[in-house]
């Protein structure tokens, strides 16, 4: 490589791995039974007693073993310009099998719950690139670096499974906010598409939309059978960003020193249930009404219309607000300055008082010192550690915005 001087290095590798997962419940592969209820017990004998009776609730599977996860990883570092010039690419996939999922069963199965099977199969994967520059003049040192991440989830097999519905649903009408199935990510966002707002009676499809008074929301006839049904719920979102980003400042001048770190994520949904709690709409089965945002005072009303923030009634016979909807889905992209840091290390010196200080730095650090997004709840940064009901804020408590004073001192 003499021949190539700005080329310093150029390093290939990869990876595999093969990793278990032994958090999947206990107890699965035996099976259960329930006791002692109406259903169960029975009437024998001539003195009409009371049987005690039984019946399994789920079978058990004794073929059950740990989920599975295979990943292999191909990347490429080198540096150029003695290595002032410095970059990473790679690409990973990462396959996780055997996932638990219910096997469908029919009402003619003589038990309320489907037994596990190992059946599920998702793979992520993606390209990461990370791309820096370093140099020094004197006293003047700087390392900038900038990241950029893809993420591509989907899911492969749920063996004979049905789709999983997440564990948050709509209050008032029940319907699930996540759906899991073969072909879309993890944890999707499906619901009801909003075409707008019934302005006048004239406008309403009876037959469609037979509760729906002016104000109400308009909702797509996706099949276009006339009827609204399940089969008019479409996906909404992802939970998942599309890629991720960050970036990274290092300077250094003197005894100076100061650092900056940004993040971001781009190309995902959330799911704002706040909305759902903070309009003055009935809750608690119509015991009280709650404090609205200041949004509610653009909501439809007869005198100045509006097509964004349906009419605010107790009776929601329409499901505005009861029903998952892309009412609930924003944009969740943002980009964050993570940490801001600026020190000063006391030089060594001349003196009691200067050998006292040496070495000390005294330095001021905010963290979640800004964020830049369009969402408009507290925070677009929503963590979930169950993904199949994943993005969805509920009154997600916020990234704390923290600032410190701080000295570092060396005996």
């Amino acid at each position: 490589m003499q021949e190539v001087t700005f080329v310093d290095e150029i390093k290939l590798r990869g990876s595999w791995g093969r990793l278990g997962n032994d958090n999947i419940g206990a107890f699965g592969y035996l099976s259960t039974y329930a006791l002692g209820t109406n259903a169960n017990n029975y009437i024998i004998g001539i003195n009409q007693n009371l049987g005690v009776g039984a019946h399994m609730d789920r079978p058990g599977n004794a073929d059950l073993k740990w989920e599975t996860s295979e990943q292999i990883n191909f990347a490429i570092d080198a540096g150029f310009f003695q290595n002032r010039l410095y970059t990473t690419i790679e690409y990973y996939e990462k396959t996780t099998k055997d996932l638990l999922v219910a096997l469908p069963i029919s009402f003619e199965a003589g038990f309320p719950t489907a037994p596990s099977v190992n059946g599920g199969k998702i793979i992520n994967k993606g390209w990461e690139f990370e791309l820096g520059f370093q140099d020094q003049a004197n006293s003047f040192r700087w390392d900038v670096s900038a990241n950029f991440s893809t993420l591509s989830n989907e899911v492969l097999s749920l063996g004979q499974g049905q789709p999983i519905p997440g564990g948050l649903t709509m209050y008032g009408s029940g319907m699930p906010i996540n759906y899991t199935e073969v072909g879309e990510e993890i944890g999707y966002f499906k619901g009801l598409q909003v075409e707008g707002i019934y302005q006048t009676v004239e406008e309403i499809d009876n037959n469609f939309q037979p509760n729906a008074r002016p104000g109400d929301f308009k909702w797509k006839d996706v099949d276009g059978d006339g009827v609204l049904t399940t089969a008019d719920e479409v996906k909404l979102g992802s939970p998942w960003p599309d890629f991720t980003y960050g970036a990274n400042l290092d300077l250094s001048y003197r005894n100076f020193d100061f650092n900056l770190i940004l993040t971001g994520v781009g190309g995902v949904q959330i799911m704002n249930k706040m909305i759902e709690s903070v309009y003055p709409i009935r809750y608690f089965g119509g015991s009280g009404i709650v404090n609205a945002r200041k949004e509610a005072l653009d909501r439809w009303t007869p005198e100045n219309g509006g097509n964004t923030i349906p009419r605010l009634i107790v009776d929601d016979a329409n499901g505005n607000y009861s029903n998952m909807s892309s009412f609930y889905i924003e944009d969740g992209d943002y980009m964050r300055v993570r940490n801001v840091t600026l020190g000063y290390t006391f030089p060594s010196g001349r003196g009691k008082f200067s050998d006292l200080l040496s070495g000390t730095r005294i330095y001021v650090n905010a963290q979640n010192l800004l964020t830049f997004t369009k969402y408009s709840g507290f925070d677009p940064e929503i963590l979930s550690s169950n993904p199949i009901s994943a993005g969805i804020d509920d009154g997600v408590y916020p990234m704390p915005r923290t600032f410190v004073l701080g000295l570092n001192l060396t005996f």
